[in-house]
């Protein structure tokens, strides 16, 4: 079964299991990421096919919370634009119907979630020295 890799604002990186693509809707993205509006985003910290469904109304919040490895990945260190809210790493799929969205095959996105808990404290570092007091913890 393929994978999404689940960032929380905690830090913590798990893999979820995904069902088939024609049983997944936006609102299932939603639901493991606990919001109500979702934004696809491709940030150049992940090569394609990968790319992070993001909680859209995060930042919107009365007290966004920064999600530190989203936020390196999104190279939030180099630019100043967090990502705020728990995400999902899926891979982008071409179907006969256009493009979609997917899991990852398992061994790798043990790989990838590996290669990202192995970063954790290089991204909490470049991204709070370049967000400093902006910043609120989970």
């Amino acid at each position: 079964m393929n994978k999404g890799i689940y960032l929380g604002v905690d830090g913590s990186i798990k893999l979820i299991d995904t069902p088939a693509i024609q049983g997944r809707d936006w609102r299932w993205f939603s639901q493991q990421i606990g919001c109500d509006w979702i934004e696809n985003v491709y940030p150049r910290g992940l090569k394609a096919p990968y790319m992070m469904v993001v909680d859209e109304e995060a930042r919107l919040k009365e007290r966004p919370v920064i999600n530190f490895v989203a936020s390196w990945l999104y190279e939030a260190h180099k630019h100043g634009s967090p990502i705020c809210g728990n995400c999902l790493i899926m891979q982008r799929v071409d179907t006969d119907d256009g493009p979609d969205i997917d899991g990852i095959p398992q061994i790798e996105a043990e790989i990838l979630a590996k290669h990202l808990s192995d970063h954790l404290p290089e991204a909490i570092d470049a991204v709070s020295l370049r967000l400093g007091s902006q910043l609120i913890r989970a």
